[in-house]
């Protein structure tokens, strides 16, 4: 016979291990499938329109990139797409248990409203929400019922999509707005003395308002810390930050949502090229291919901005290369490579930025350039950022006397 004390030991052996038990999420499927991308479903109504009745069987699909379980993302419920993001008004006070970053969800749309914060001429990007309207118009949030009409899991949770880098506030588009985002190489401003991420003279609308400024002075984005997250009692982080973050809009003005504290995180700085220095002295060259211009070192000009610039001489074709010495990164991790940049006229075919491994075969980064004053950054892959011969080039190329081009303050992060 098998005496109570052993029973109780088994039945304590298995409660033990039920504790341990790796949790199982069910596996969902939608019976269906999306009908609209999310770019095209954005397009359906005028930017100066304050809502529009969804009356058609629309539906649109995406990946969860926010979360309530920190305190921010409040009943709000943030999904993209390869084409663009929006949010979705939830009464769901507690959503994060049910969607949970990186799920796929479908979303019914119609019998929805779609719409946006901006001003009365449209001229503002846009803040793209679904939501329902009460008597008066208002916009409000979906109850759980309207919730379980209209929002379906698929599968189970997989990786967030990958943020898109940005090292400067002008190289953000309409696109980016409602989707997850990093901007690297930069600081808190107001990170001295203690101060903390929610600050009572920082509040407006009843969140704080912290500043994120790009460290190559290329502008700066609000973060919008509400005081119930976790977080807004931590003191803030001083030095050079990669800061993740979705990416939002009031009026005209961009603002970030801090999902949780690891959303922050201090960057390693590995190499830079500030312009303060000659380059050339640096180990940087020329390398003629057509033509006769070549890139030249401007310590000072009308701007006083120190850069390296070139112009064609003559109307016949150019073609350049500014390229650097080599390179020895170590360590685990990816790199960002950025840069700023000043191109007056042209296309994308005026400047390419191109990387090697060994010294003859040149690839090329993806890169599009805008006109005016600009900046990018750039992902370079662990087996190419460790490898001992990595060389980076940017290419000029003109059948044109313009356009003048300009590289400045030429950084490399982990």
């Amino acid at each position: 016979m098998i005496k109570k004390t052993h029973i109780l030991i088994i039945i304590a052996g298995i409660l033990f291990a039920a504790c341990f038990k790796k949790e199982e999420i069910p596996v969902l499927r939608f019976n269906g499938e999306s009908n609209m991308t999310m770019a095209e479903f954005q397009q359906l109504r005028e930017l100066y329109d304050p809502v529009m009745l969804i009356d058609t069987n629309i539906i649109i699909t995406g990946i969860v990139t926010s979360t309530d379980e920190f305190g921010s993302s409040y009943r709000e419920l943030f999904f993209q797409d390869g084409t663009g993001g929006m949010s979705i008004r939830i009464a769901n006070n507690s959503y994060h248990t049910k969607y949970r970053i990186g799920q796929r969800i479908f979303v019914k749309t119609k019998g929805l409203y779609l719409g946006n914060y901006t001003n009365s001429a449209g001229t503002a990007f846009g803040f793209y929400q679904l939501c329902l309207l009460d008597n008066t118009g208002r916009m409000i949030n979906l109850p759980a019922a309207d919730e379980n009409r209209h929002i379906f899991r698929d599968n189970v949770p997989d990786a967030p999509p990958a943020p898109k880098v940005i090292a400067m506030r002008n190289e953000i588009v309409r696109t980016d707005y409602h989707t997850l985002v990093k901007l690297v190489n930069c600081h808190f401003a107001e990170a001295r003395d203690g101060t903390k991420y929610y600050e009572e003279r920082l509040v407006v609308g009843g969140e704080a308002s912290q500043p994120i400024r790009f460290n190559s002075g290329a502008g700066e984005i609000i973060a919008r810390i509400s005081p119930y997250s976790s977080f807004a009692n931590d003191t803030l982080p001083s030095g050079a930050l990669n800061v993740t973050g979705l990416l939002t809009m009031f009026g005209t003005t961009p603002q970030l949502i801090i999902r949780s504290i690891n959303d922050v995180v201090h960057t390693d700085f590995l190499q830079g090229f500030d312009m303060s220095v000659d380059p050339f002295s640096q180990g940087w060259k020329n390398e003629q291919l057509v033509g006769e211009s070549i890139w030249t070192y401007v310590s000072r000009g009308a701007t006083r901005v120190p850069r390296v610039e070139i112009q064609a001489s003559s109307g016949s074709e150019t073609v350049c290369r500014l390229v650097s010495p080599k390179f020895n990164f170590t360590g685990d991790g990816d790199i960002v490579f950025s840069f700023s940049y000043r191109l007056d006229t042209g296309t994308s075919e005026n400047i390419q930025v191109l990387y090697t491994i060994d010294g003859t075969n040149w690839n090329q980064l993806a890169f599009m350039p805008q006109i005016g004053i600009g900046g990018t950054a750039l992902n370079l892959s662990k087996d190419i950022a460790t490898n001992p011969n990595l060389q980076i080039a940017f290419q000029y190329k003109t059948t044109d006397v313009f356009p003048r081009l300009a590289i400045m303050n030429i950084t490399f992060m982990r």
